[in-house]
């Protein structure tokens, strides 16, 4: 194992690091402390590569407009129903509050290997979400500056920009579907979830209950 990835915030918008552009982190919590932060110190201090996954979704955020698969737009899937729930919402001050993340993540915990964000629709999708949501362009050119070095994958939707991404990411598929990427440089991701005795596996004292692999 030479690197790690950390899911620094998934779709629910929950910070596992100490932002100021939000109260829904996990410093607000029992825990009381920068859970990011402790993840870096401990596989950099075991020679380890360090990688952040970062979630371009926020179903938490109030200017987040709501996409097809936002827990909201389950039960009505009217368009009377969508109008309503995305009724004040600004996609505007949405994506700067995602830049002004992203760079809080790729400043204040040193050189970051590896970015994981996640995820654009498919360009026929109505509802979703898309390259111009998140002002991807502009938002890989940050992340390049921030962090030179660092490898970004391929979510952002922007498959005919020359560096929209260094690796491609299928997800849960199977080994026939993973042909179509030979030559090219790719991570399967699988999400798994702990079963029986789990002795060892643990995180700041805590049990490991699911985790990604790649």
């Amino acid at each position: 194992m030479k690197y790690a990835v950390l899911t620094t915030k998934h779709h629910d918008g929950f910070c596992l690091f100490d932002s100021k552009y939000t109260d829904y982190k996990a410093t607000n919590t029992p825990a009381h402390r920068d859970l990011v932060r402790e993840y870096v110190n401990a596989f950099r201090a075991q020679g380890m590569k360090v990688g952040f996954y970062y979630s371009l979704l926020d179903w938490h955020h109030p200017d987040y407009t709501m996409d097809d698969v936002h827990p909201l737009t389950q039960v009505d899937t009217s368009q009377a129903n969508y109008d309503r729930l995305n009724k004040g919402r600004n996609m505007a001050k949405y994506r700067q509050y995602l830049r002004d993340q992203i760079t809080e993540l790729l400043t204040n915990y040193g050189k970051i290997d590896v970015l994981w964000l996640d995820w654009t629709w498919g360009k026929e999708s109505k509802r979703g979400k898309h390259a111009e949501d998140w002002g991807a362009e502009e938002l890989v050119k940050l992340v390049r500056k921030l962090q030179p070095g660092i490898l970004i994958n391929n979510r952002l939707g922007l498959d005919d920009y020359a560096d929209g991404g260094d690796f491609v990411t299928p997800e849960q598929v199977s080994p026939a579907e993973l042909v179509k990427y030979r030559g090219k440089t790719w991570r399967p991701v699988r999400r798994f979830r702990a079963r029986g005795d789990t002795t060892g596996m643990r995180i700041a004292g805590r049990p490991i209950t699911s985790c990604w692999t790649c």
